[in-house]
C-alpha cells in the first residue's frame, strides 16, 4: 500500500532544487549589480552621496530642535515671575505682598532680594562696577521671585497681571516668556524640517524612478529577444 505522505515528501524535494536555484539566481544577480556600482564607481558615489543628504539634512533638524525643544521645557518647568516693587513702596505694602504670595497656592517658593542686595550682584558683574561707582545713589528697586508650581503659560500670565494691581508693586516680568517663544518658533521650524524632508525624499525618489525606466528602456531589445525564446514576463522581471 502506497504511504500517502510518500507524494508530500516527493513534492518536497523536487520544491527545494527550484527554491535553491531562485536564491542563488539572486545571488548572483546581486553579485553583477554590485559589479556595476564597481565599475561606475564616480556615478555610484555621487548617488550615494545624494542619497546620505537627502536622509541626513531631516534627521540632523528633527536631533537640533529636539536639543532645543528639551532645553526650553527643562527651563520652563518652574516658570518664574520677578516682582519689582514701586520706589515709594511702604513697608507695609511689602508685607502685605510677601504675606499674599505665600499664601498663594499656585506658589511653589518665595525670595526677596533687596534693593542692596541687588546692587552687590550687579557689581559683580564685569565692566559694571565702575558704572555704579558713577551714579550718586542706588537705582534698583526692591524685589520678589517666586516660583510657580504650574507651568501652563495662561494661568501665569493672569496671575502676573493680578499681582501687578496691588499696592506698592512697580513692575512684574515673567521670566518664563522667552521659553514659551522658543517652543513656538521650534513647532515652526519642525514644520519647515517635515516640508524639506518630503520635497528631498519626493525628489530622490523621483530621480531613482527615473534612472530605472531608463535601465529597462536600455534593454528593451534585450527583452524583447528573451520572450521571443519562450521567456516568461516573470522570468524576465526576477532572475531566472
Amino acid at each position: 500500500q502506497a504511504d500517502p505522505d510518500s507524494g508530500k515528501r516527493r513534492v518536497g524535494r523536487r520544491r527545494r532544487p527550484a527554491v535553491g536555484a531562485m536564491v542563488s539566481q539572486h545571488v548572483l544577480a546581486l553579485a553583477d549589480a554590485f559589479g556595476k556600482i564597481a565599475d561606475q564607481r564616480a556615478a555610484s558615489l555621487l548617488n550615494i552621496l545624494v542619497i546620505g543628504i537627502a536622509l541626513s539634512l531631516p534627521a540632523g533638524g528633527y536631533l537640533l530642535l529636539g536639543n532645543l525643544q528639551g532645553v526650553a521645557t527643562r527651563f520652563s518647568l518652574e516658570p518664574q515671575l520677578s516682582i519689582f516693587l514701586d520706589a515709594a513702596a511702604r513697608p507695609a505694602d511689602r508685607d502685605n505682598l510677601e504675606k499674599r504670595l505665600r499664601s498663594e497656592a499656585g506658589v511653589s517658593g518665595v525670595r526677596f532680594v533687596s534693593r542692596d542686595q541687588a546692587l552687590a550682584e550687579l557689581k559683580k558683574t564685569e565692566g559694571i562696577a565702575e558704572v555704579i561707582a558713577a551714579l550718586n545713589q542706588n537705582p534698583l528697586p526692591d524685589a520678589f521671585v517666586i516660583k510657580l508650581r504650574n507651568p501652563n503659560a495662561a494661568q501665569v500670565e493672569a496671575l502676573a497681571a493680578d499681582l501687578g494691581k496691588q499696592p506698592g508693586v512697580g513692575y512684574v516680568q515673567a521670566d518664563s516668556g522667552w521659553a514659551r517663544r522658543l517652543s513656538a518658533l521650534i513647532g515652526i521650524g519642525k514644520a519647515g524640517v517635515a516640508l524639506l524632508g518630503t520635497m528631498l525624499e519626493t525628489g530622490m525618489v523621483a530621480v531613482h524612478v527615473n534612472a530605472i525606466r531608463r535601465q529597462v528602456i536600455s534593454h528593451r531589445d534585450e527583452s524583447a529577444q528573451a520572450k521571443r525564446l519562450g521567456a516568461t514576463e516573470a522570468c524576465i522581471s526576477l532572475p531566472c
